[in-house]
């Protein structure tokens, strides 16, 4: 049951493209502040966005002139579903990943979202266990916005490519209210 939740609140985080990566060792009084957009596999091109201006959009519909400039790519409607993205709760609660968080199902789902975000190692799997117990935590519950600002790194690096890739291959676990990386 476990890996059926946690197969959709980690969907829902590729839905986006929006993965996690971190660089070094999970530190558990850093949260991300950036994360970068990569589409090939140099992170040093990606595009920096501060979380920052994620939760502004997500919350006021006011996106920061970098953030306006790849929404200016997108149709008004597909700016509504990336927004909704951020806000979307998941199923998921403290409770739900006390049951199987720490299991072998767990550990597979995780690792091949790591694998994705250019950490495809232990330390990658538990940031994410990391930033998923954090976020499940969270007053307004599990999002991605929750799952991105309690990741234990200062910067994500998102590989779009390979996030769209796993989105598209899970596609029958992720919530119908959820987008899909089709939507975008």
């Amino acid at each position: 049951m476990i890996g059926r939740w946690l197969g959709l609140a980690l969907s829902g985080a590729i839905a986006g493209g929006l993965g996690m990566t971190m660089l070094g060792m999970a530190r558990p009084g850093i949260a991300a502040e950036d994360i970068n957009l990569v589409l090939g596999s140099d992170r040093q091109a990606g595009i920096v966005l501060p979380v920052a201006d994620l939760r502004t959009f997500a919350e006021t519909g006011v996106a920061s002139s970098k953030l306006q400039a790849l929404l200016s790519f997108a149709s008004p409607e597909q700016q509504t579903k990336f927004r909704q993205l951020f806000t979307t709760v998941l199923p998921i609660t403290p409770q739900t990943l006390d049951q199987g968080i720490d299991s072998t199902q767990a550990d597979e789902i995780l690792g091949t979202i790591a694998a994705a975000t250019f950490r495809p190692d232990e330390e990658g799997i538990e940031a994410l266990k990391v930033a998923v117990e954090k976020a499940a935590d969270a007053s307004e519950g599990l999002t991605l916005l929750t799952l991105l600002e309690a990741y234990p790194a200062e910067q994500l690096d998102i590989s779009i490519v390979k996030m769209q890739e796993l989105m598209e291959a899970h596609r029958d676990v992720i919530p119908n209210d959820v987008p899909q990386a089709s939507d975008f």
